[in-house]
């Protein structure tokens, strides 16, 4: 003990020599100035808690990412700039924030550490955003766009990257659609722009490939509410460099008749031109369903019962007061338990390897991902993805290759047709127990009183597999000097299957005379192909900066779907099987052809890195379009003035970093309108040999 007190008194004397005789610089990397804004500070190789506040000259800074040096343990600032962090006394803090300077700190044993970032306008000019055809430094884009990077998503445990951006993107509005994993989220970029339900998609556009934004139809989900699977489940979050959300006419003319909805341009990791090097990450966790309603007990719900009565002067009599005459008066159950008190596991695995040389690089990745649900049942949700990203720069640097693939392959088991969520809240506390002794669904008391169970059909099983392969190949060749041609190759397919299994045993047995072991199939199969050939110019003209393309998309998609139904299984087990059916009824088939093509242009100019014009344009043709309408032109003009780089404003705009005006103004479209809806329809008559019109031919369609 002496021996250790001595050494304690010797570090501290060290510390004060330190404070007061090193001049300032030495120690500048300590917070606000001060050498230890800490009360206790720790000497030994054990990991301890270190909190603290990050903020810059206006206050407390919110998702501030916070790394120990060397590891992958991190931590990001909440709303009041605060953090919590475990370390080690040896340990270094990397703090970053856009926009601000990073900050290397050793903790050195504190327990306390509060640090203020300060702004770097450098750091803002070269943070470069995808705007689809071209790229564009932060600082200088004259439309809206909205960026988010791997860091800010690729730990949050959702399955489509759409999920990610709740909350995080000014102007885009994210809502989950069901309680279901895998089910598609309403997402409104802007506000709604029609009124259909189908016409209000953005296009997703997935390295440069456009991908079929609309929800997979899914027999699954009667009963639940939802449009759909979400086609961008099959994604790995990991491997997502970055989702630039394109909003304004000047970022989604160049789009034309696709980007009235908004646009979203999802990037994948590259490889790195470094020796090869293996990251793996892992995580899992639990998830419950957190404020719940405060319902009443049965006392409670039995008092009010009977005083509505009482008040109405009316006697209750067995049909429409069960629950006070026929039901249990001491019988107490918590419906939110019920149906939904269960505990979600999730699981996620991802592995990358990465590297190359001065010409060549790659990175090949693969994950894993399971999630439960809180529901009653053995339901769960399972993906399997894998990326690869090569890229090729010839010696003379005038021939780039890159060449991008992403394939996953889901797998979703759901209840069948039923919702485990509508019950919980209506039912009242003392309703009869929902299955037997033996596991199976209890229906004589709720018949007794001409009631169904709440869970009739919850022994229908849902299976639904899906697989999506997204492929693209970038070939650019530079002709002369700021002059090169590039072409962009894109592949999609994706197809789903889903089974739905309904047994006799999900239904009441006084039915089972009248109905059969059934079942449910819908196939869905979507693949397109995309060419855009272009010519791209960049250089200077006197003391500017000039930008131009030209370029053209040709696009042609293929969706289809294939439903029937299957009835008389002699056996359960047996359900599934189209051979084991005794007929096959209900079969529906649906296939559509969709073509677009286009020709674009635009035109940038960087005036002394002050004055910014863009200038974008776009005459595209949809298959959706009737004859005389087929065409259209689009276009959009965006301007900015950086102010605070004029010289007779810095003098008295001290106080301001970086500041800029700009607008924009243009026309954009959108084609979701529905294929074929300009042609002539008809349907048979219910009598033989008969049809009748339900679509009449409008060229202006």
């Amino acid at each position: 003990m002496k021996n250790n007190l001595e050494y304690r008194g010797v570090v501290h004397l060290c510390l004060l020599f330190i404070c007061f005789f090193v001049p300032p610089p030495y120690f500048a990397h300590f917070p606000h100035g001060h050498c230890f804004k800490t009360s206790t500070i720790h000497l030994t190789q054990q990991q301890y808690q270190l909190s603290g506040t990050v903020t810059d000259s206006y206050g407390p800074l919110p998702a501030v990412h916070i790394l120990v040096k060397g590891t992958d343990t991190g931590t990001f600032t909440d709303q009041k700039g605060e953090y919590i962090i475990n370390v080690n006394n040896t340990d270094t803090l990397i703090f970053s924030y856009l926009g601000h300077r990073t900050r290397e700190i050793p903790v050195l044993g504190r327990t306390t550490l509060d640090i203020e970032l300060l702004s770097d306008i450098t750091e803002l000019k070269e943070v470069e955003v995808n705007a689809g055809y071209y790229t564009v430094k932060e600082r200088e884009r004259t439309g809206s766009i909205s960026r988010v990077t791997a860091e800010e998503i690729e730990l949050q445990p959702v399955i489509s990257p759409m999920e990610a951006l709740q909350g995080r993107m000014a102007g885009v509005e994210i809502l989950p659609s069901g309680n279901l994993p895998g089910m598609a989220s309403t997402i409104q970029i802007r506000g709604r722009n029609s009124l259909r339900n189908d016409g209000n998609f953005p296009l997703y556009i997935i390295d440069g490939v456009p991908l079929n934004a609309a929800p997979v139809n899914s027999n699954s989900l009667i009963g639940n509410p939802g449009p759909g699977t979400d086609p961008l489940n099959n994604l790995n979050l990991s491997n997502i460099a970055s989702i630039e959300v394109l909003k304004d006419a000047d970022a989604t003319a160049i789009y034309g008749a696709r980007g009235a909805n908004g646009v979203v341009l999802i990037t994948t990791k590259k490889g790195t031109q470094r020796k090869t090097q293996v990251e793996a990450r892992v995580y899992s966790g639990m998830a419950t369903v957190p404020n719940r309603l405060e319902l009443l007990n049965t006392q409670q719900y039995l008092q009010i019962r009977n005083k509505a009565f009482e008040n109405d002067g009316v006697e209750p009599t067995e049909s429409r007061a069960y629950d006070l005459l026929v039901w249990d008066q001491d019988r107490y159950t918590d419906w939110q338990e019920v149906f939904f008190g269960g505990t979600s596991s999730i699981r996620d695995i991802n592995i990358a390897a990465s590297g190359g040389n001065a010409t060549t690089s790659f990175r090949l990745g693969g994950s894993y991902h399971e999630q439960g649900t809180v529901y009653p049942g053995d339901y769960d949700y399972n993906k399997i993805t894998t990326g690869l990203n090569l890229y090729h720069v010839s010696e003379n640097k005038k021939l780039r290759i890159n060449f991008s693939t992403n394939f996953g392959l889901d797998v979703n088991n759901l209840v069948g047709n039923v919702s485990l969520t509508s019950q919980a809240f209506g039912l009242p506390p003392n309703a009869p127990k929902l299955f037997n002794e033996d596991g199976s669904l209890h229906w004589d008391d709720w018949e007794s009183v001409g009631l169904k169970n709440p869970l009739e059909g919850y022994f229908n099983l849902s299976r639904t597999q899906a697989v999506n392969l997204v492929s693209n190949l970038g070939i650019s060749y530079q002709l002369v000097k700021n002059l090169s041609v590039k072409t962009n190759l894109g592949y999609t397919y994706y197809n789903s299957e889903e089974v739905v299994k309904i047994p006799k045993r999900s239904y009441s047995p006084s039915n089972w005379g009248n109905i059969d072991h059934q079942s449910n199939f819908l196939r869905s199969n979507r693949n397109s192909w995309i060419v855009e050939p272009q010519l791209v110019y960049d250089g200077k003209i006197g003391t500017g900066k000039l930008d131009a393309l030209i370029g053209g998309t040709f696009q042609q998609s293929e969706n289809g779907t294939l439903g029937l139904q299957g009835k008389g299984y002699v056996s359960e087990g047996l359900i599934g099987n189209l051979g084991a059916a005794e007929s096959i009824i209900n079969a529906s088939n649906n296939n559509t052809e969709y073509r677009y093509n286009a020709l674009f242009g635009r035109l940038g100019l960087n005036w002394q890195e002050k004055y910014l014009i863009n200038l974008t344009g776009r005459r595209d043709g949809s298959s959706r379009f009737g004859p005389d309408k087929r065409f259209a032109n689009f276009w959009a003009v965006g301007g900015a003035w950086i102010f605070s780089e004029e010289p007779w404003l810095k003098d008295h705009l001290a106080f301001l970093s970086f500041g800029k005006l700009r607008g924009s103004y243009g026309t954009t479209g959108s084609d979701q309108i529905g294929d074929y809806g300009y042609l002539d329809a008809y349907e048979a008559t219910p009598g033989p040999g008969g049809l009748y019109p339900t679509q009449l031919t409008n060229p202006s369609y």
